[in-house]
């Protein structure tokens, strides 16, 4: 039986998980800052203006509207379902809820479709249902730094990427939060390559501020490159291992009711032919004993 509520708040959150990052980039765009200097390296008397239009004055104007619904946008999309999902698990934030009378099934089902694949207590496990609010947490940290960050300090930003995917690859690894362990190793393994692929980056980066860019370039496309080509090539083999098994499933099922619809027919002709045959072996016997079938 189809929950209609169930249905309309699992939309809610594909909705909520598919366009909380993109809102998130515009958000934080209108947050960049940029510093004016004048050619002889002087800088006006407000250096400070929005990046993606110097013209415009860093929190003046019409820039103070839009700052306040980029940060309205982001309370709404980022903070209130990290806090939401991060202490929901929580005993004492249940109690706090019962308490304002905001305990309600809608609540349950909206963090269920977050928190359902993480281990949730029982059998013995921790908890970890929280990290379905680490996720949207660590979204922010990642997108956050770039819209405050000078250029110059690039490299900065690059390393702290890579310490945070390091960080999430080692959490994932030795604290197995999925009930499915497969999902554990795969979100590992994603943020290592993550991490590796920021260092690579870095190398990249640092090459090019020594001088020698040409040979730090093409040694970094090529790790990048088969970095790269790392999870496609596991994404194709699960893809061409999943076909395989299907195939091998729909195969059995066909050949399963073919040999059913066989057995059918030859228990029904079996069964036809044997009362063809009673009927024949009866003939003989009532042409030399027609007594025995003649009542008077």
């Amino acid at each position: 039986k189809v929950n209609p509520r169930a249905s309309i708040l699992g939309a809610f959150a594909t909705v909520l998980l598919l366009t909380s990052v993109k809102v998130s980039e515009i958000s934080l765009s209108i947050f960049n800052v940029s510093s004016l200097r004048y050619s002889d390296g002087t800088s006006p008397t407000q250096p400070l203006r929005v990046y993606f239009e110097p013209d415009l004055k860093y929190f003046h104007g019409r820039h103070v509207f839009f700052f306040l619904l980029a940060v309205t946008m982001l309370l709404l999309c980022i903070g209130l379902p990290s806090i939401l999902l991060f202490l929901y698990p929580m005993k004492s934030f249940h109690r706090y809820l019962n308490s304002c009378g905001m305990r309600c099934r809608i609540l349950h089902t909206f963090s269920d479709v977050f928190q359902g694949c993480y281990k949730d207590g029982t059998n013995g496990n921790r908890d970890y249902r929280y990290f379905a609010g680490v996720y949207f947490i660590l979204r922010l940290l990642v997108m956050l730094p770039i819209s405050f960050i000078e250029p110059a300090y690039l490299y900065l930003y690059i390393f702290y990427l890579a310490v945070v995917f390091g960080t999430m690859s080692l959490l994932f690894a030795l604290l197995q939060p999925y009930k499915n362990p497969y999902y554990s190793f795969v979100d590992s393994l994603t943020f290592a390559l993550l991490a590796l692929l920021q260092l690579q980056g870095l190398v990249i980066l640092v090459g090019s501020f020594e001088g020698e860019r040409c040979s730090h370039i093409s040694k970094g496309i090529l790790m990048f490159t088969l970095t790269s080509a790392l999870p496609f090539l596991y994404i194709s083999c699960y893809a061409a291992y999943c076909m395989f098994h299907y195939l091998k499933a729909a195969y059995r099922h066909l050949h399963s009711r073919c040999f059913q619809s066989e057995a059918t027919e030859r228990n029904v002709l079996l069964a036809h032919s044997g009362s063809c045959n009673s009927d024949e072996a009866g003939v003989p016997d009532r042409i030399n004993n027609p007594g025995r079938y003649l009542s008077f």
